[in-house]
């Protein structure tokens, strides 16, 4: 076990129902990015949209150092605009095994998923106002995809006799 993951499990005498519900009241909408667990990842992400930066703090330094405030930024911008997406992270040096399982190579890497299926690895560049209209979009299409399964309307016939 990793020196940093065996610290947390010492400080943390948690049960699992315990970590759950700390993570989904974490998870709550508008809030800053919630701190995933390898672990508990399928079931954090199995409802809703989620944003998920996958990060490095081991060789990948300065690239998750000059990508935090941009981060922050975002997950400020998505409580103001009450944007429905929830914004997470991992850190790879502590969930290695599940980052390279995953098939992370990079970092930081972000990640889309939909009731906890992967849509899309981000391709595009890390600027605040690219990644909040690419959530936006996302977001409204999840809410479409729900309005469209819960609104089945029956087609009107309209009936004539001549």
């Amino acid at each position: 076990m990793d020196p940093a993951t065996r610290n947390i499990t010492a400080q943390r005498n948690v049960t699992r129902e315990e970590r759950l519900a700390e993570i989904a009241h974490e998870a709550s909408f508008y809030t800053a990015a919630t701190r995933l667990w390898g672990e508990y990842f399928n079931e954090t992400i199995a409802k809703g949209l989620w944003f998920v930066e996958y990060y490095a703090t081991r060789g990948f330094i300065s690239y998750t150092r000059d990508f935090h405030p941009i981060w922050s930024k975002l997950a400020e911008e998505i409580k103001e605009r009450k944007i429905e997406v929830r914004l997470a992270k991992i850190n790879c040096s502590v969930d290695k095994e599940f980052c390279d399982a995953t098939g992370v190579d990079e970092y930081p890497q972000l990640r889309l998923y939909r009731d906890g299926e992967f849509v899309e690895t981000f391709d595009q560049p890390r600027e605040l106002d690219v990644m909040r209209s690419y959530l936006e979009d996302h977001a409204r299409r999840s809410k479409g995809l729900k309005q469209t399964i819960f609104s089945v309307q029956e087609p009107s016939v309209k009936w004539s006799l001549h």
